[in-house]
């Protein structure tokens, strides 16, 4: 059975030209999700996330507020927008970006009292994986992620044409390939 993220998804990484990549999971509905790749330090070295904060260039991520069915008030972001930075307890700081263009319509602020969601042990399952394995682990996938971004509807098809997709980033990046591809006929969509 395909899970949630195969089923109503598509997975795209931003690769940095530093190393610090991270994922874009764009909804049926084009509302996307961005967090921290499998690639980035973070994950790739498992890290341990000490500090997570939304406060960027005297304008805190945090309050941002949405109102409304068509979700107005967001902050626009910008592709190279930062969202957070994330410190770690081996000293280490990373500035995240939105990677793509589009309102903020919320930040994890779980991630502020449980930093360490991001390197998919927040919960407490042992295996730092989130028991799903793959990409990221879902926990760093469901419950870590960054943001949720709004696009505008006339970009929303191009959202991901830049970024890399799931098997091509599993490929370079040398990691297991838990998901099948999924033909563009048998996907699941949601409209509202």
């Amino acid at each position: 059975m395909r899970s949630l993220i195969e089923r109503y998804y598509e997975e795209a990484f931003f690769e940095s030209p530093c190393g610090e990549d991270q994922y874009v999971n764009q909804h049926t509905n084009g509302i996307c999700v961005v967090g921290v790749a499998p690639g980035h330090p973070i994950i790739a070295e498992k890290k341990r996330v000490k500090k997570v904060n939304f406060d960027i260039t005297n304008k805190s991520r945090l309050d941002n507020k949405v109102v409304g069915k068509g979700k107005k008030g967001g902050l626009w972001l910008d592709a190279d927008t930062p969202l957070c930075t994330i410190e770690c307890d081996d000293g280490s700081l990373y500035t995240l970006r939105c990677c793509i263009r589009g309102s903020l319509l919320e930040v994890n602020d779980r991630l502020v009292h449980q930093p360490t969601l991001i390197g998919g042990s927040g919960s407490g399952s042992g295996s730092g994986d989130g028991g799903g394995g793959g990409v990221g682990g879902d926990l760093s996938l469901t419950e870590g992620f960054l943001a949720i971004v709004m696009p505008k509807k006339d970009e929303m098809d191009d959202v991901t044409k830049g970024l890399t997709s799931y098997h091509d980033y599993c490929t370079k990046k040398g990691l297991p390939i838990t998901r099948q591809k999924i033909p563009e006929a048998e996907k699941e969509y949601v409209f509202e």
